[in-house]
């Protein structure tokens, strides 16, 4: 090699070197202290992609988690009302059976019949409100539909659909809708308990598309359809947008009340597809449907007939705790299933980006040495120009 006081070559080559091991190093100390193998797409780009989708699954599995035991304890508050309930037709069982005795007047069969009705009440009182944050279980919702309604109110004058809340809108309310074009206010009153709301309709829908408004202080959505005309007035404008007199009650929708069942369906999967979902039907429990809602005790033939249909509805209770105990068993696996595939997919993610701490320490060490070794080096090669001097002493 020739000696030159220009160029430093080992000392460049050095410092290359040096460059490269610092940036090891460096890269060492991300995956340490960031305990991910890959911070970035350089490191390992398809581990990084199938990471970040696992990652995401163990996201929505652990909200399935959630989802899996609120239904467990929905289920499990349906069936505590059904063994209440269970308990009170055992009571009216018994009653039923006592004013049966021959031994006893009608008189005193009436002090039974009183025990008797109220027992029943207490039955339709726990249906209607056994609830879960605000969701009925056992029968107290009810579905709200139109019962009539004037012809510039219906789905040819672009009012497509009504929603009614249960909660707000009782059987056989009755409503008034007035539109004023001049100002696109729409008025909705509900003449029954004398509540009413404006709405502003800017404009009217597309063809194809439909608007929704929502009459939240009456319990009313309205949707428009495209056939709704912006221009048309309906009832009587103008209407005041503040409370004043009000136009004539020209259009009245009514709405009555009608018990369901509840369908219940919790998100037990990753996905959107059938089998990422489970269905739970409940059961419509109510006098009505148990067959006692027109029983008494009063007169010994009638508390035979009681006592026959509350064997009857002792029977259709039993059915239903049955099938909620399926039901509960169901969610329970399906709880334990998502316990383990969020474990196998933690760690399967884990393999993928996590590091391996042992192993990069071992590599930090050996880059650390290999760092101090080249700064040793690189202060001898500096000194290596300083050989040239010695032949330039004599001068």
């Amino acid at each position: 090699m020739v000696l030159s006081i220009t160029s430093n070559s080992s000392a460049e080559v050095i410092q290359r070197n040096m460059e490269l091991t610092e940036r090891r190093v460096g890269r060492s100390f991300t995956k340490i202290t960031s305990g991910t193998r890959v911070f970035s797409a350089r490191e390992d780009a398809a581990s990084l992609a199938i990471g970040t989708g696992l990652r995401m699954d163990i996201a929505s599995l652990r909200s399935a988690q959630v989802n899996a035991s609120t239904g467990v304890s929905m289920l499990q508050v349906a069936d505590g009302s059904l063994g209440e309930i269970s308990d009170i037709l055992s009571r009216m069982g018994s009653l039923s059976s006592s004013a049966q005795n021959e031994a006893i007047s009608d008189t005193e069969r009436g002090f039974i019949d009183q025990e008797y009705q109220l027992l029943k009440a207490e039955i339709s009182r726990i249906s209607a409100q056994t609830q879960f944050n605000g969701q009925p279980l056992l029968g107290g919702a009810s579905g709200i539909s139109i019962l009539s309604q004037g012809a510039n109110v219906d789905a040819a004058s672009g009012f497509s659909a009504f929603e009614f809340d249960p909660d707000k809108v009782n059987a056989l309310d009755n409503f008034t809708i007035e539109f004023d074009p001049a100002i696109n206010m729409m008025r909705m009153t509900n003449t029954t308990s004398g509540l009413f709301q404006d709405v502003l309709v800017p404009i009217s829908p597309p063809p194809g598309f439909q608007n929704s408004y929502n009459f939240s202080t009456l319990g009313v959505k309205i949707t428009l359809s495209s056939a709704f005309n912006i221009a048309t007035p309906i009832g009587n404008p103008p209407i005041s947008v503040l409370p004043g007199p009000g136009a004539a009650d020209t259009f009245q929708v009514q709405a009555s009340a009608t018990a369901v069942a509840a369908t219940l369906e919790f998100q037990i999967g990753t996905g959107t597809g059938v089998s990422d979902r489970v269905q739970v039907n409940l059961p419509l429990v109510t006098t009505s449907g148990l067959g006692i809602a027109t029983t008494d005790v009063s007169l010994r033939v009638n508390a035979q007939f009681a006592q026959q249909q509350i064997e009857l509805a002792v029977n259709s209770i039993s059915s239903s705790r049955s099938q909620l105990g399926a039901n509960l068993s169901r969610m329970e696996a399906a709880i334990g299933a998502i316990d383990t595939s969020v474990e196998n997919t933690e760690a399967a993610r884990s393999r993928l980006l996590d590091t391996n701490v042992a192993e990069e320490s071992s590599k930090l060490v050996s880059e650390q040495v290999l760092l101090q070794a080249a700064a040793a080096i690189l202060a001898q090669a500096n000194q290596r120009p300083q050989t040239l001097l010695r032949l330039l002493g004599d001068f």
